[in-house]
C-alpha cells in the first residue's frame, strides 16, 4: 500500500484560517500607526508654522496687552498676546521690561479642534 502525502482539507482549512487572522491583525496595526502618522504630521506643521510666526513677531515691537491674529493655510489659526511680566519688588525702577509672548496655533480635526501654543519672552525698554 502506498502512502500519500500531502495535506488534508481539515489542515488547509486551519491554516488559512490562521494566515487570515495574522493578516487581519497586521493590516489593523496599519491603519492604527498611519493615523498615527497623520495626527503627527498636523503637529509638526503647527510647530513649524508657529516657530516662523514666533520668529516675525519677534521683529514687532510689543505692547503689554497687543494681540495679534491670522490665519495660515488650510484651516490653521493663529493669535498672539504680549503681557509684561511682573517685576519683583525692588525692580520696578529698571529701564528694561521683560514681555512674555504667547502663540497659539488652532486647526480642526475629525476628533475636534487641536491647539498649540508657543512661549518666548524678551527684555525690551521700557516705553516712556
Amino acid at each position: 500500500m502506498r502512502r500519500q502525502r500531502g495535506f488534508t482539507l481539515m489542515e488547509m482549512l486551519v491554516a488559512v484560517m490562521v494566515l487570515g487572522t495574522a493578516v487581519a491583525a497586521i493590516s489593523g496595526v496599519i491603519t492604527t500607526s498611519m493615523r498615527n502618522v497623520s495626527r503627527a504630521e498636523e503637529y509638526e506643521r503647527v510647530t513649524l508654522l508657529a516657530r516662523s510666526q514666533m520668529n516675525e513677531m519677534m521683529t514687532l515691537p510689543w505692547r503689554d496687552g497687543q494681540t495679534w491674529s491670522g490665519n495660515w493655510a488650510d484651516g490653521y489659526h493663529w493669535t498672539a498676546i504680549a503681557n509684561v511680566v511682573p517685576m519683583q519688588k525692588g525692580q520696578e525702577y529698571t529701564a528694561y521690561e521683560l514681555m512674555r509672548m504667547t502663540l497659539v496655533g488652532t486647526w480642526k480635526t475629525t476628533r475636534g479642534q487641536k491647539t498649540y501654543t508657543l512661549e518666548t519672552a524678551r527684555a525690551q525698554q521700557r516705553p516712556q
